[in-house]
């Protein structure tokens, strides 16, 4: 399903032409909840995440000038630390399109 869902983020960023840019925002869930687990492997972990989903648009025909990648760690979560049954919510990729 992961692949169906990158065939259609494609085909909706192709649908807003050449002069879109997009940057592919990456996060992690925070185990620790420590800065330190944080800077030393959920921001590389994030942006590795962020650069393999930008690689998938790529393959997909997506112009590598108009993508970039950033990994922010376990910044921005969807589900509260304590709330442990949604961590899975943070593990994720964000689409920004700026026209």
């Amino acid at each position: 399903s992961n692949k169906d869902t990158l065939d259609s983020v494609a085909e909706q960023i192709r649908a807003h032409g050449d002069s879109v840019k997009v940057t592919v925002e990456g996060y992690a869930n925070n185990v620790s909840n420590t800065e330190k687990e944080n800077i030393e492997e959920l921001i590389p972990l994030s942006q590795a995440r962020a650069e393999a989903i930008m690689k998938q648009l790529v393959d997909r025909g997506l112009d590598a000038g108009n993508l970039s990648a950033k990994g922010y760690g376990g910044a921005n979560p969807l589900a509260a630390w304590e709330d442990h049954a949604n961590w899975w919510k943070n593990r994720r990729v964000e689409f920004l399109l700026k026209k």
